[in-house]
């Protein structure tokens, strides 16, 4: 019965966030483990959990996701990540995926670049700092296919990455790579 809570109805396109299912963080940590409202897990893969319907994500979750499955596949729905939010996620080493942010700070880029894992990130665009920050990647690949284009700063310093992954830029990068 997981305290009162109802899982979400997977036909609406309307879900309740999860301070509005959970209360505090300790419910929120025994969800986890049983069967959390805005978290799924997908039936193909145990591997592979995905958090929606977050515009954020509190580092008290963050904290619990990170101990209850440390080697799987989180991702998240969040479209934008604070400072504290990247430094808690650094933390996870499985893969990341963050499709849905879109921009971020060269400080959040420097706290996600100590992420162990593979990281995925919707960046649309790249500034230098930010390329230099991702490019200090600790973990196994980057992909970046959401970038649409690159300043030739920013694709000289992705070239410095063996684990990038960038599809709609490498007609770019394989330009800036050849005047090198």
């Amino acid at each position: 019965h997981l305290h009162g809570l109802k899982k979400p109805d997977s036909q609406t396109a309307e879900v309740l966030s999860w301070t509005e299912y959970v209360s505090t963080v300790g419910e929120a940590a025994e969800e986890i483990q049983k069967y959390p409202a805005a978290i799924q897990r997908n039936i193909d893969n145990d591997h592979f959990m995905y958090v929606t319907n977050l515009q954020s994500i509190p580092a008290e979750l963050i904290r619990e996701l990170v101990k209850v499955y440390p080697e799987d596949t989180l991702e998240l729905s969040i479209t934008q990540i604070s400072k504290d939010e990247a430094r808690e996620l650094a933390q996870f080493n499985g893969t990341l995926r963050l499709f849905n942010v879109k921009t971020v700070s060269p400080d959040v880029a420097a706290e996600l670049a100590l992420h162990h894992g593979k990281l995925w990130l919707g960046l649309e665009d790249i500034s230098p700092d930010v390329a230099t920050a991702i490019a200090g990647h600790r973990g196994k690949d980057v992909v970046l296919n959401y970038l649409q284009e690159v300043d030739e700063d920013s694709a000289k310093i992705l070239l410095t990455m063996p684990g990038l992954v960038a599809m709609n830029i490498e007609d770019t990068l394989d330009e800036v790579q050849k005047k090198s």
